[in-house]
């Protein structure tokens, strides 16, 4: 067990911020570079700090082409990789890192790949690493590891991991080591380290790679600025990781201006980030919140508030939404819906989808949840029960007859499976966030909803109210 400490106490012993600010200098270099990021992320989830970008849910050479050839200077590869088992994450990762690179081949942009990974530690981090190295045709110059996520309030400390919590009664944010979080227990990407250094260790099952790892400190960010970060960046040689510490995004500034400025160099890095440093190295400050305004949300319609995601911070806000007067709640009983023969009850089905359709129809905001329960299926692991479980969902939401005002998917799986096989979505818009790390995607042409303000709100995001607070920016109390 590690010790939990005061978040205005670590502040308060540190150095101040570097005092320029760097987003003009980084939005400068990035209108003469030709640059692109072409970002593999582990799930939708990763759209949480950017906006006006695109995000794929599914891609061919064609498509990839037709993109990164227009303007924007992002295009998000949404792989969902985190729910699926080794092997076909490996697939999927050895399949885009190919087609990015072939297509990158006939631009003359600058293509550089980013991996969004989760800043609460989970995910293939050792299948993304290798895989990458092993089918890339680039020769890098060092792996630029940045699990610091400002919206979700995740901070890297002396290569310590920390998330936060909220305790009420001292009106004080307490960090918490991220391997005594809930986090850790993960049942498909359990870890015991919160030091980054030996948590990469643990990953990659190698305890001599230790001796290779370099890291940027804030003392290093705050003390030393660019010209320090750079001529650390500088050392760095082909599979050499790098952890990035940081508190702030004038830390992560500092760092994504110096390197920009060393690939000018003719360096080349691979980058294994949270999103907060894509907003970064795409020059982009916080744009104001959208709401229901903002977004054109018409009033006739209720709204459909899904929630898959059973990590306790969800079961919080999921408790907070449905003391509200404003949501018309049904709850979802697996067992009802799974047959013991593992196949659908078809009439339960039905009969979901028509109190959906009816509540819609007289402008409530429906939320539907499953019961929360641990369910058990044979010959099943959980990540396979966690599949079966989403069927449910995507089944109910095929037989809605009544579209809703808008979409809210609480869980980064079941965005990806309702936007994937509910609405045969394969490009969404991403508009910007409607509170701190929930990002609204404007659903493609192609989609079976064209136009459709669809809410991603991972599971592990916001504080307790951060679901109601949602539902009220986008609707009519």
């Amino acid at each position: 067990m590690n010790e939990n400490i005061k978040l205005d106490q670590i502040i308060e012993r540190l150095p101040d911020e570097w005092h320029e600010d760097l987003i003009p200098e980084i939005i400068e270099i990035i209108k003469k570079e030709s640059f692109c990021l072409a970002v593999i992320d582990d799930d939708p989830a990763g759209t949480q700090a950017v906006a006006d970008v695109t995000v794929m849910n599914t891609w061919d050479y064609d498509s990839i082409l037709e993109l990164l050839n227009l303007p924007e200077k992002a295009l998000f590869f949404n792989t969902n990789n985190r729910t699926l088992n080794q092997f076909e994450a490996r697939e999927i990762i050895k399949n885009t890192i190919i087609l990015i690179e072939q297509v990158s081949d006939l631009l003359t942009s600058n293509i550089d790949i980013l991996y969004r990974f989760d800043s609460t530690l989970r995910g293939h981090f050792k299948l993304i690493l290798e895989t990458h190295l092993q089918e890339t045709k680039s020769e890098l110059n060092g792996v630029i590891f940045v699990p610091y996520f400002s919206e979700g309030r995740r901070y890297t400390i002396n290569n310590i991991q920390y998330v936060t919590e909220y305790d009420s009664n001292k009106d004080e944010e307490i960090l918490i080591p991220v391997s005594d979080s809930e986090f850790s227990k993960d049942k498909n990407f359990s870890y015991t380290n919160s030091n980054l250094i030996n948590w990469v260790s643990e990953q990659l099952g190698d305890i001599d790679y230790i001796k290779k790892i370099k890291s940027i400190s804030i003392d290093d960010i705050r003390k030393g600025g660019p010209d320090k970060i750079q001529s650390i960046l500088n050392s760095l040689s082909k599979d050499q990781l790098c952890i990035v510490n940081a508190i702030s995004m004038k830390d992560i500034e500092v760092v994504a201006y110096s390197l920009m400025k060393v690939k000018k160099n003719d360096k080349k890095f691979l980058y294994i980030t949270a999103s907060s440093f894509i907003r970064v190295l795409l020059g982009q400050k916080n744009k104001p919140f959208l709401n229901r305004k903002s977004l054109n949300l018409k009033s006739n319609k209720g709204a459909l508030i899904v929630v898959g995601s059973y990590v306790e911070k969800t079961n919080q806000q999921l408790k907070k939404l449905l003391e509200s007067s404003y949501v018309f709640p049904i709850q979802i009983n697996i067992e009802n819906i799974i047959l013991k023969n593992q196949k659908l009850n078809l009439q339960e089905i039905y009969k979901i989808a028509n109190l959906i359709d009816q509540n819609l129809k007289l402008k409530k905001n429906v939320v539907i949840y499953t019961n929360r329960k641990f369910v058990k299926l044979v010959n099943c692991d959980s990540r396979e029960i966690g599949v079966k479980i989403l069927q449910c969902l995507v089944n109910i939401i095929d037989n809605m007859q009544i579209e809703p005002n808008y979409i809210i998917c609480k869980g980064s799986t079941t965005a990806d499976y309702i936007s994937k096989y509910n609405f045969k979505t394969s490009k969404a818009k991403v508009l910007g966030q409607v509170v701190p790390g929930v990002s609204v995607w404007e659903l493609g042409l192609d989609s079976s909803i064209p136009y459709m303000k669809f809410v991603v709100f991972a599971g592990n995001v916001g504080d307790n109210n951060s679901l109601v607070e949602v539902v009220e920016n986008l609707s009519i109390i």
